[in-house]
């Protein structure tokens, strides 16, 4: 909320009155503002604290003049302009402001230069050099080291879900709960039933991503075999299922019996089911580079159809070894890992590939995850250590965790 200063003199009769008549009113304006009739009044402001920004424009007083010639400064940011016959001061206060009052001094004194200047139609540089070089540098990121780099995702999943302890659980959904032995097990059943239909590198999989074990299972046997996976949001009406499948041209498609059966896929598309398997090793067709392709997520579809976004397997390990070094950096013990985004929302790959830590995922139900207010209860009775959450989500409402749970937006 912007703030300006009126002297309360601009009526008839008042030019007389002794004594201060002056006060600040909210207002709005039009963008740009090139007259005064392009500010409107809102109310007469009621709390200074909401003020963003104010400015006082006042005429000279004469010298021994009981009222003061200018205003206090109402805002961490105020612009003051003192106008007598000959002269207009301005004076940029910028002092409450903190470390960012550098950067407002630098936007207001660009935006008065760009008004004084030849061409005041050109839209003008309202960046000072300080925060264009913050920018710049927020804009790189903390340096990946080069071994994340070169890793793939395949790899790291691989590598993790054998080395964890068998007998820990790797998946709770609610009904089931699958070991890391289970898990790895179920994955090499899948790869394998993959790779024996004759498909192979960058051939995509559709994976009708359900909250269950199948849809992890399905994400990481795809990934072993060095396929691409493809979810795809089951509850999405089947027309536009059968667009998104045929978009990426997968032949496969993985999912529940209930999800494949209403789902009215294209004939020519094989559909299968995941399933528990005590399973055996084979040897895998296709060790994955990291510029291969990983995942396909597709765009919402706001501003038109939805788009495939292909996503290599060095980026997903870069992510995966970013968020082990900030998000998951204070973790001493494999944890619990809420996953509480849309299998075909790119932010659930952020969670499923905690598998490759040795984490636990527990995946929620629908219901729950748009019920914050209910999470509660199931954090403790699941025993969840940790969570991830976007900003509209469990981690940034008003319901607390339980002491000891950590939850935290990193999206």
């Amino acid at each position: 909320m912007l703030a300006r200063y009126r002297e309360g003199r601009e009526f008839d009769g008042t030019q007389t009155v002794l004594g201060p008549l002056g006060h600040y009113d909210a207002v709005t304006s039009a963008a740009p503002v090139a007259t005064p009739t392009d500010i409107s009044v809102l109310s007469a402001l009621a709390d200074p604290t909401q003020c963003a920004g104010s400015f006082a424009a006042v005429t000279a007083r004469p010298p021994g003049t009981d009222e003061q010639a200018t205003p206090a400064p109402l805002s961490p940011l105020h612009l003051e302009c003192v106008v007598d016959d000959e002269a207009m001061l301005l004076t940029v206060n910028a002092h409450g402001a903190g470390e960012y009052a550098p950067w407002l001094r630098d936007v207001l004194l660009l935006a008065l230069a760009a008004l004084a200047s030849d061409a005041p139609d050109e839209q003008p540089d309202l960046l000072g050099a300080d925060e264009l070089a913050l920018l710049a540098a927020l804009g790189q990121g903390p340096a990946i080291e080069e071994a994340a780099t070169r890793q793939t995702l395949q790899a790291l999943l691989d590598d993790g879900i054998s080395r964890t302890d068998p007998r820990r659980p790797a998946i709770l959904d609610g009904e089931t709960t699958l070991t890391f032995g289970e898990l790895d097990a179920s994955a090499e059943e899948t790869a394998r039933l993959l790779l024996s239909r004759g498909m192979g590198p960058g051939d995509r999989v559709g994976v009708l991503a359900g909250r269950t074990w199948r849809t992890v299972v399905a994400f990481a046997g795809i990934l072993r075999a060095g396929l691409v996976y493809v979810p795809v949001d089951p509850e999405q009406p089947a027309e536009r299922i059968r667009a998104l499948i045929t978009r990426v041209n997968a032949a496969t498609v993985l999912g529940s019996e209930q999800d494949l059966s209403r789902s009215m896929l294209p004939e020519n598309v094989r559909c299968e089911v995941p399933r528990l398997s005590a399973g055996s090793g084979f040897a895998r067709s296709h060790r994955a580079k990291p510029a291969d392709p990983a995942y396909v997520i597709f765009t919402s579809g706001s501003t038109g159809a939805p788009r495939p976004v292909l996503v290599s397997q060095g980026a997903v390990a870069a992510l995966h070894s970013a968020l082990a070094a900030t998000v998951y950096a204070e973790a001493v013990a494999p944890l619990t890992v809420a996953v509480n985004s849309p299998a075909a929302f790119d932010a659930s790959i952020k969670q499923l590939i905690q598998l490759a830590s040795g984490h636990t995922l527990c995946l929620m139900s629908e219901r729950t995850r748009q019920d914050p207010p209910r999470c509660r209860p199931i954090i403790v009775s699941s025993g969840w250590t940790f969570s991830t959450a976007h900003r509209h989500s469990y981690g940034c409402s008003s319901t607390p965790a339980p002491r000891s749970r950590c939850c935290r937006a990193c999206c």
